[in-house]
């Protein structure tokens, strides 16, 4: 036969009723003096916790917060450094057209200074064709007339020399 039947004798009711009395006041007196500090500790383990965890999102915002500032700092600086680079080469097209202007002012200048050389050195040199044309006209005139020449005469063949000369 199958032997699975509980033998409910008194010693063991006794036995049993002991245990769960003896069970009911351990619980009893674990409950009453370590659940208030197992469940203040359990209580401040999760403040710390949630505490942690606030702390981490805080930080997390604080970070993306200074990445954001960061960002607009780096384009701004970006930003000023297009514009600076614009500034320098509009001066340096500023600088460029300022020297190419004073370089054809002095050569504008050098020309007319040339030319003025030019026209001084031409006329030194009518001066002295015609001074020439005056002591070779006298000469030809004395060899001519076979005589010196008072100064009137001398007068009136340098004027039809120039004239004549002028006319050529």
């Amino acid at each position: 036969m199958n032997e699975w039947y509980i033998n409910l004798n008194l010693p063991l009711l006794y036995q049993i009723a002991i245990q769960g009395v003896s069970f009911f006041l351990f619980f009893t007196i674990v409950k009453t003096m370590f659940y208030a500090k197992v469940k203040g500790i359990m209580e401040e383990r999760e403040k710390q916790i949630t505490s942690g965890l606030d702390s981490a999102d805080e930080a997390t915002k604080k970070a993306e917060q200074i990445e954001r500032e960061c960002k607009a700092k780096m384009e701004s600086l970006e930003e000023e450094r297009i514009q600076m680079l614009k500034e320098a080469s509009d001066a340096s097209e500023a600088l460029k057209a300022k020297i190419i202007a004073d370089a054809q002012k002095q050569a504008a200048e050098i020309v007319e200074n040339a030319k003025k050389d030019i026209k001084v050195q031409q006329e030194r040199a009518e001066k002295e064709f015609v001074g020439s044309m005056i002591d070779l006209t006298i000469e030809a005139a004395e060899k001519i007339v076979g005589k010196s020449l008072n100064k009137e005469d001398h007068m009136n063949l340098i004027s039809e020399s120039i004239n004549q000369f002028k006319e050529v």
